[in-house]
């Protein structure tokens, strides 16, 4: 059997055991959507980085570098930054909030903290639309990584991925998905250091790579710190770490750890995010050595890198792909049950007599659409992910942030901030940028959450 293949049956036979046992401990939607709300600090902590670090960063941001240069490493600060402070000043007051309300998802929660169904509602359909985006290039980066490890067509490999990925997280629900995430965080994070160490000792050293790959680029090894626009390096890192902050997927974590072991899961969740942000995200900028002034798809820069043998081992290879894919797949569960929950207990919460079977049907039908996207349109996965951010950001962060602090209601200001927040991230991106080029150096996230932030508290204030 070809060695790639046997490592997927492998890697697939393990998640689905995850999910025969997470599926055993599942007797209702609290045990479906935050595995009963005690889980330890160790692993929510380690669930947390496998989340967020995705194909969005081992693929995406990794392959950027190619042309940002170590310029990268800028928005990988943020995101380190934004991850503490979702930790530090989000995470204790959302777990207390949320089991208090007994909310299980971000959408049910607003509704419940601004007391309008209404407003849950909106809430869930921005979540909806904002993740189709996410979801498109996590499944991307899932059809690059299988069809690199089994050789077998893009359409089949996605194909293939999708039904896993399905499987697994109606079977197991967050019990199966925090379980395996652990797993996969030691696999990226071992994955994160060994690529560029390989890279470096098949080079003959760090100072050669370097120097190489910057000949190549045409710049100075002084200058490989600044190739980048300092605008896009800050707005990706901001439209990061509003998600940190914002994003359903990444604060569901805080729904679901023992409140006791928060601090626990904070040092974990940093100390591996910034290891591996270190190490990964100049990846593509060094594979110049190897690969040149690269033409194709950047996002398939790091999986290239791992089939060729002068780089690493194949055997070895394969199970590094294997890494990234366990990123995609951390993520694509995750987002799948965050959205599925919202949709459930928005739409559906009192019109059926099985929530647990109505939000399974949920994820099989949501996961759809994505997956059939990728084909025929498969943009780059940093384009669509900062977006999803953008608008996770924009929408949310001011009322969430006002409802964990604050004890008043101030509705109207959330429906402003919400509405004002999705539209003028999408129309700065898509009309403002496109006919005033030089707006581009104001990110879409930052005009979109400054602008919702404003109109929050002027409303808020109006109101009185």
């Amino acid at each position: 059997m070809d060695t790639g293949l046997l490592v997927f049956l492998v890697y697939v036979s393990f998640m689905f055991f995850h999910a025969w046992t997470g599926n055993k401990k599942i007797k209702n939607s609290v045990d479906f959507n935050v595995a009963g709300r005690g889980l330890p600090g160790f692993v929510i902590g380690l669930s947390f980085y496998a989340s967020f670090m995705s194909t969005n960063s081992f693929l995406g941001l990794a392959g950027r570098s190619h042309s940002w240069g170590f310029s990268i490493w800028g928005s990988g600060i943020l995101f380190i930054l934004f991850a503490w402070v979702s930790w530090r000043f989000i995470a204790p007051k959302l777990r207390l909030r949320t089991e208090e309300l007994g909310a299980l998802t971000l959408s049910d929660y607003l509704g419940y903290s601004f007391k309008s169904k209404g407003y849950e509602r909106a809430a869930c359909l921005v979540i909806l639309l904002a993740s189709i985006p996410f979801m498109q290039a996590v499944f991307k980066g899932v059809m690059l990584v299988v069809s690199q490890m089994t050789g077998l067509s893009s359409t089949v490999s996605l194909v293939l991925a999708w039904f896993i990925i399905v499987v697994y997280t109606v079977a197991g629900g967050f019990h199966a998905v925090a379980k395996t995430d652990v797993v996969q965080a030691f696999i990226m994070l071992v994955a994160s250091l060994f690529l560029p160490f390989s890279m470096f000792r098949s080079y003959g050293g760090v100072q050669n790579l370097v120097e190489s790959s910057s000949v190549d680029a045409g710049v100075a090894v002084s200058d490989i710190w600044a190739m980048a626009p300092l605008g896009a390096v800050i707005g990706i890192g901001l439209a990061g770490g509003f998600k940190m902050m914002s994003e359903p997927r990444q604060i569901s974590r805080f729904f679901a750890i023992d409140s006791k072991e928060i601090k626990k899961g904070e040092k974990i969740a940093l100390w591996t995010l910034a290891i591996s942000y270190l190490f990964i995200l100049p990846v593509g900028f060094l594979s110049r050595g190897f690969l040149g002034s690269y033409e194709g798809d950047l996002d398939a820069i790091v999986p290239t890198l791992l089939s060729m043998p002068e780089v690493v081992h194949p055997f070895l290879g394969y199970v590094f792909l294997a890494a990234f894919l366990a990123a995609a797949m951390s993520s694509l569960d995750s987002i799948l049950l965050a959205v599925s929950g919202s949709v459930q207990r928005g739409f559906f919460y009192k019109k059926t007599r099985n929530e647990l079977f109505s939000t399974r049907v949920i994820v099989v039908v949501l996961s759809i659409l994505p997956a059939f996207l990728v084909l025929y349109n498969p943009a780059e996965i940093i384009a669509l992910t900062t977006l999803s951010g953008a608008v996770f950001g924009a929408a949310f962060l001011p009322s969430l942030i006002h409802s964990l602090y604050s004890k008043t209601v101030p509705i109207k200001a959330a429906w402003v901030s919400l509405i004002s927040g999705f539209s003028s991230v999408l129309i700065w991106k898509f009309y403002i940028i496109a006919n005033w080029p030089s707006f581009k150096m104001v990110h879409e996230v930052v005009a979109g959450t400054l602008i919702s932030f404003i109109l929050f508290y002027l409303v808020k204030g109006k109101d009185g």
